[in-house]
């Protein structure tokens, strides 16, 4: 069955994933330190709680394939734990998120696509496929990315972490895109980096679970629940799998 709707993972898919968010999570690290008077040796410690070990993310952590909230919810339980400190939560994560978005936004020109992505959605949307996002990113920071990199128009539908909707692998983002673009699950494609992903496809009832290796997994982890894998997008494309 030809597909009518894409939906790609954010980071690891379209946007490399590794050097960027390192660089991200160690300055709002540093800055919670700093904040809540933390002794310097735990940062490595609440590094590697969401995923981030020897100046790399691991696979299938929380940086990896979870949301922000659920990053800076693991940031939060491990140095109150570990500093006996009591801080409400609410404060916290109020100050916390307006630190990522505002991480994102001086960041922004340092987001590096991992593809042609004008060439690669113009070509998708004049062959009438409807096209969407669906990520673990704070809503407001992916619509100033792609704002930026002059990709906005490019989506029909963009899901991110806003606090209210289910985040991946339950499939809440993907039957709002089947219903905003009017087509039936097994009409859509999912393309993404992680097991996640791949979840969040089959769970939906997508037609095709599309694992790409330009993120942080495998290909044994990805193979469970995919159906096709690539190296990157543009062998997505290229391949024809899509039409």
């Amino acid at each position: 069955m030809r597909k009518k709707g894409v939906l790609f993972d954010k980071d690891g898919t379209l946007f490399a994933i590794n050097g960027i968010w390192i660089d991200i999570c160690n300055e709002l690290i540093d800055e919670i330190i700093n904040k809540y008077d933390l002794e310097n040796t735990l940062k490595g410690d609440l590094l590697e709680s969401i995923g981030i070990k020897d100046d790399k993310i691991t696979s299938n952590s929380i940086l990896a394939s979870g949301t922000v909230t659920e990053m800076l919810q693991t940031i939060y339980l491990n140095f109150t734990e570990s500093s006996c400190q009591e801080i409400d939560s609410s404060d916290f994560m109020d100050y916390a998120f307006n630190k990522v978005v505002s991480l994102n936004k001086n960041a922004v020109n340092k987001f590096v696509v991992l593809a042609d992505l004008p060439r690669i959605m113009s070509r998708l949307s004049i062959m009438g496929f409807c096209i969407g996002i669906v990520t673990a990113d704070l809503r407001e920071s992916v619509i100033f990315l792609l704002k930026v990199k002059n990709l906005l128009n490019s989506f029909d539908y963009i899901g991110a972490d806003d606090g209210k909707t289910e985040p991946k692998p339950n499939p809440a983002m993907f039957f709002e895109f089947c219903e905003l673009c009017n087509i039936k699950p097994k009409e859509i494609a999912v393309i993404g980096d992680s097991k996640k992903d791949m979840e969040f496809a089959k769970r939906g009832g997508a037609g095709l679970a599309i694992g790409v290796l330009s993120g942080t997994s495998n290909f044994t982890e990805l193979k469970e629940n995919s159906d096709y894998i690539f190296d990157d997008i543009t062998e997505v494309i290229n391949s024809g799998v899509l039409f």
